[in-house]
């Protein structure tokens, strides 16, 4: 396998994350159906551990979305907020 528990192989230099959301981007693409990615949904409740950094999730999730774009041209993103409080979702 080339991408095994998030490590990639040793001739391989690319960030580990990085190189496996490559991966099942490829993956992904593979299978040939349509899928929706729902990544880090509701990123607004406090009960996720990704919460509380409305920055750092803007780029996380643009991060994916540009591989799955590149690579998965089948995914489409989608962005979840929890719907309560309204006014944590502007800032993601």
């Amino acid at each position: 396998p080339t991408c095994r528990h998030g490590v990639p192989r040793k001739d391989q230099k690319a960030d580990p994350t990085f190189f496996c959301l490559r991966r099942l981007a490829r993956d992904i693409a593979e299978s040939g159906g349509p899928v929706f990615l729902r990544f880090a949904s509701e990123m607004n409740g406090p009960w996720t551990r990704y919460h509380g950094d409305p920055k750092k999730y803007r780029e996380k999730f643009r991060l994916v979305a540009r591989v799955m774009h590149s690579e998965a041209p089948n995914v489409a993103m989608v962005w979840t907020p929890y719907c309560t409080p309204r006014r944590l979702i502007p800032d993601y």
